[in-house]
């Protein structure tokens, strides 16, 4: 064989068994330059919000923006496309996943699609909505959503079939049911999603597409952040989590029924703004919460928890309650769903790296979590009180604490060097 070829062959076998490393590592590392430009678009608009009236076209689209980036580019590929990609093969007992090469593909078109997503963000009259910004915008989600639906056609069939010998499904931990199931609703909902940016005629001029697509974008983010959250309660405590088979079911009931329950309101109330959608999506992520919540308590009295995963947990059922209180009270929750939303794909992000570093993480982990939790409780009570200042003041204080992260990850670096 020649040296091209025996080349050509350790490439081809390296990517084969080290697919979902590398896969994983693309989609985590496109989402955090996508997180960092919307962390940036966050600062500047809790700034301009201080100082500028706040209904004037331009700021709607900058609004409208900054969700597609952290939702579509930040948050959901970040918990499915990256550390649900890592840690599958973990879950599986297995050297890798089914389909490497599909996977490392999506990644990459992923990462193309995040380019375009932050090129719309920086085009001449990105602000006042112009053609150009609108087609890149537009034809960035489409390439994320094929991206996405390639990540999660890999997921749900290494799971099901590509297991260990030793690895029954109904043994598997929480993490692996919840990555089942938002993957399931990435690979029934994105399609969707593709259509309605063809009918609403492009992402950034209809701030519309929030209400298509928010309720399974709520479950796409909190299923793997309660995964997350169970897994890191299990290590610390050593056993596996109380009552984990009724979390998992309460996780698959949430994405069947939530998902079959949205696509029949989408079809018979059509694009527009839908009243029952804050009661639907409470109702769908109330049982996994609930039963996440419960099941740490239980789990917890057999030792102490990561503090990461327990407020995370707290931070889940705080946002569910608070949004069923202000739905009651008949005042707006969009506000404060999508900031439990963003605050709990940060906080489990967060958690995996200071669970990777262990004691090393040390007072810069500390300062982390003091800083991020802090902000969290201002955020939360500001948006259920309706105290702006103190949402801007919550705001900075969670992006001090996100960047952080940045000294954080070049220690794991530096660790792993060595």
């Amino acid at each position: 064989m020649h040296d091209s070829q025996l080349r050509q062959h350790g490439g081809t076998r390296a990517l084969t068994r080290g697919g979902a490393r590398l896969a994983g590592g693309m989609t985590l590392c496109a989402a955090a330059v996508a997180g960092i430009a919307g962390g940036a678009l966050t600062g500047y608009m809790r700034l301009v919000a201080l100082s500028r009236p706040l209904d004037t076209a331009p700021w709607q689209a900058l609004v409208t923006a900054h969700g597609l980036v952290m939702l579509f580019f930040a948050a959901i590929p970040a918990l499915i496309g990256g550390i649900g990609m890592l840690a599958l093969p973990g879950i599986l007992g297995t050297r890798d996943i089914a389909f490497p090469r599909l996977a490392v593909a999506a990644a990459a078109l992923q990462g193309l699609a995040t380019a375009l997503a932050l090129a719309a963000l920086a085009a001449p009259g990105a602000a006042v909505e112009s053609a150009a910004a609108t087609t890149l915008g537009s034809f960035a989600l489409h390439l994320s959503g094929i991206a996405m639906l390639g990540l999660a056609a890999v997921a749900i069939t290494s799971i099901l079939t590509h297991r260990a010998p030793d690895r029954r499904l109904s043994e598997m931990p929480v993490l692996g049911w919840a990555l089942l199931s938002a993957n399931a609703m990435v690979l029934m909902s994105m399609p969707v999603l593709a259509a309605a940016i063809v009918h609403l005629g492009g992402p950034v001029t209809q701030p519309g597409l929030g209400w298509v697509f928010g309720h399974p974008a709520i479950l796409m983010v909190v299923l793997p952040a309660l995964g997350l959250a169970a897994q890191g309660i299990e290590a610390e405590t050593g056993r596996p989590l109380a009552g984990r088979r009724t979390v998992a079911a309460t996780m698959l009931a949430a994405t069947g029924i939530g998902f079959f329950v949205w696509a029949g309101r989408l079809f018979s109330e059509g694009l527009g703004p839908d009243a029952l959608a804050p009661w639907l999506g409470a109702l769908c992520i109330g049982g996994p919460v609930l039963a996440v919540l419960l099941a740490a308590l239980r789990s917890l009295r057999h030792g102490p928890g990561s503090g990461w995963s327990v407020a995370l947990t707290l931070l889940m059922a705080a946002g569910l309650t608070g949004t069923v209180a202000l739905a009651l009270a008949g005042r707006e929750v969009t506000g404060l769903m999508h900031q439990t939303i963003g605050l709990g794909a940060a906080f489990a992000v967060m958690a995996v790296l200071n669970a990777r570093l262990g004691p090393a993480a040390g007072r810069l982990g500390r300062g982390q979590f003091a800083l991020m939790a802090a902000g969290a409780v201002l955020l939360l009570t500001a948006e259920i009180f309706g105290l702006g200042r103190m949402t801007t003041a919550g705001a900075l204080l969670c992006l001090a604490g996100a960047a952080l992260a940045v000294p954080l990850i070049l220690r794991l670096a530096g660790a792993r060097t060595r």
